[in-house]
C-alpha cells in the first residue's frame, strides 16, 4: 500500500476484521446497498481509522429485518431505530457492539439522489462492499460538513482532482444547496 494521497491506495483485500462479516451478511440477505462515510472513503484513498461502517441501503423492510436479525445474531444492539411503519422500511438504524468496537448504520433510500447513490455505487473487491463513488461521497460529506467530512473532501479532491465528475457534483451541490460549502475545496466553474 501507498502513502496518504496515492489514488491506488485502497482498503487491503481483508480489510478490517469486521468487514468481511458484513460483507458475507449483505451478500447472504441481498440487499442493496451502498458503502457510505469513512469506510467508503477508505476504499478511494488511503484508509483513515473509524470504527464504524455507514450505508444508504434499498428500501425493502424485508432485507433489512433480515440484515438487522443477522446483526443481531452478531451481539449487535439498537441504539436508534427510526421507523414510521412504512412498507419501504425504516428511516434510519444504528446498531452497535461496544465490545467489538463495531457500529453500523443504515440510511434507508428514502430520496431519488439515495436511490443515485445505489444505482451508481461500485462493487469493490477489496471491501466486499458496493460502494458509493468518490463523487457522491463528497456530495453527502457537503451535506454534512462536520470537521472530518471536510478533511474527508479535502483529502478525496486532493487524490482524486481532475478525475473527479465535477459537474455531477456541482449539479447536486446545486440540488441540495451546499454550492457554497463546496465553493471551500473547489472554485466556482470559469
Amino acid at each position: 500500500m501507498t502513502g496518504r494521497g496515492s489514488s491506488d491506495s485502497t482498503v487491503d483485500d481483508e480489510g478490517p476484521p469486521p468487514a468481511a462479516g458484513l460483507a458475507s451478511i449483505f451478500r447472504r440477505v441481498g440487499l442493496r446497498h451502498a458503502l457510505i462515510g469513512g469506510h467508503g472513503v477508505n476504499t478511494w484513498i488511503m484508509p483513515r481509522q473509524t470504527d464504524d461502517y455507514d450505508f444508504v441501503v434499498a428500501p425493502d423492510r424485508a432485507g433489512i429485518e433480515r440484515l438487522e436479525a443477522e446483526l443481531i445474531a452478531l451481539g449487535l444492539q439498537h441504539v436508534r431505530r427510526e421507523d414510521g411503519g412504512g412498507s419501504s422500511g425504516p428511516d434510519f438504524i444504528q446498531l452497535k457492539n461496544a465490545a467489538q468496537d463495531l457500529a453500523v448504520d443504515f440510511q434507508v433510500a428514502k430520496t431519488d439522489y439515495q436511490m443515485l447513490i445505489l444505482d451508481r455505487a461500485l462493487h469493490t473487491e477489496s471491501s466486499g462492499f458496493d460502494v458509493a463513488t468518490p463523487e457522491d461521497l463528497i456530495v453527502l460529506k457537503l451535506l454534512a460538513m462536520r470537521s472530518q467530512d471536510q478533511r474527508d473532501i479535502a483529502l478525496l479532491v486532493d487524490v482524486l482532482g481532475d478525475r473527479l465528475d465535477w459537474p455531477y457534483i456541482e449539479r447536486w451541490a446545486q440540488e441540495w444547496d451546499v454550492t457554497r460549502n463546496l465553493r471551500v475545496f473547489r472554485p466556482a466553474p470559469a
